[in-house]
């Protein structure tokens, strides 16, 4: 028996659960970026099994070109119509053969590493959530920061961090709340993380490696279609509309922020009854001296040019 096929019934020997993994990687027009993304995949150290199924998302650069010169038997594609971030991965997931669920980004570059150490955190505990520390990289590669999951946010008591970074989730649990919600722009891996924290036993059932194991690219604000107002302002009412009440009661901060963060989006939309509408909330829900800074620049005439014309 080869080591991938042992790898493949493999099962932890606690919960019973197989030990396979699938990559969901969504790609929309970065036919320049994926080839060392697959590569990164194809080198892991650990054979065993593990497959990458890439979603392209209505590309209509080269991507489909390169995808298909890149299929292996590791690394399969699936096209589909534009349908954004979320409705892309759920695609993946649909079609994923492995248990475990890792979710990333088509220029991201995981460390060879990546895979064997998931897969010695599973062999170890019995977990069904993970997420790791990324060193976060300019186009040329030069590190630029290293970011560990975020420890002091008491909704997600450590995994918030994890809508900033790759992801590995149990596959049932991702079925169990629902996938990723195709309604949400920019936000989608945030509002998962608020359906999925509660579905967890986060002190034995998740698991942070704090060594970095990928590379995320930091790409210019302007090359980056989530920060479009439109979008930002979409994903971040539809959190706020979803999961106010929960955010209200364990953290009040992040609401604050979340109506904040809508609030300049619609300024810079032109929606200035909207903008004070948030900037109001916002104040009321958190009342700091930035927020009343903020509530009077809202309320004053012509204030609102500041986050208008401010990149």
């Amino acid at each position: 028996m080869d080591s991938e096929t042992r790898s493949h019934d493999e099962q932890c020997p606690t919960c019973g659960r197989a030990l396979s993994l699938s990559v969901v990687i969504p790609t929309f027009n970065r036919a320049d970026r994926l080839q060392r993304t697959i590569d990164a995949w194809s080198g892991q150290e650990e054979a065993g099994h593990f497959e990458v199924v890439v979603v392209d998302d209505g590309s209509t650069d080269d991507t489909p070109a390169v995808l298909e010169r890149l299929a292996s038997s590791r690394t399969r594609w699936i096209r589909q119509t534009n349908q954004g971030l979320a409705a892309s991965r759920n695609t993946g997931a649909r079609t994923a053969t492995g248990q475990y669920l890792v979710f990333s980004d088509d220029d991201d570059v995981p460390s060879p590493q990546f895979i064997s150490e998931l897969r010695k955190t599973l062999r170890s505990r019995c977990v069904r959530f993970i997420t790791c520390a990324a060193r976060y990289v300019d186009a040329d590669g030069r590190v630029l920061t290293i970011d560990t999951p975020l420890i002091d946010v008491p909704l997600f008591k450590g995994f918030s961090g994890a809508s900033r970074m790759p992801i590995c989730v149990d596959r049932d649990l991702y079925r169990q709340v629902g996938g990723f919600d195709p309604e949400i722009t920019g936000m989608e891996f945030t509002e998962f993380m608020l359906r999925l924290a509660p579905a967890l036993d986060l002190a034995t059932e998740t698991a942070i490696l704090w060594t970095p194991l990928i590379d995320i690219e930091t790409r210019p604000t302007d090359a980056r279609p989530s920060r479009r107002p439109d979008l930002v302002r979409a994903g971040v009412e539809g959190v706020i509309a979803r999961h106010s009440s929960t955010l209200l009661e364990r953290e009040p901060r992040a609401l604050s922020n979340y109506h904040a963060i809508a609030g300049v989006a619609a300024f810079r939309m032109g929606d200035r009854r909207a903008g004070r509408s948030h900037m109001s909330a916002a104040f009321s829900i958190r009342p700091t001296l930035k927020g009343f800074s903020r509530l009077i620049l809202a309320w004053t005439p012509g204030g609102w040019r500041f986050w208008a014309s401010s990149d």
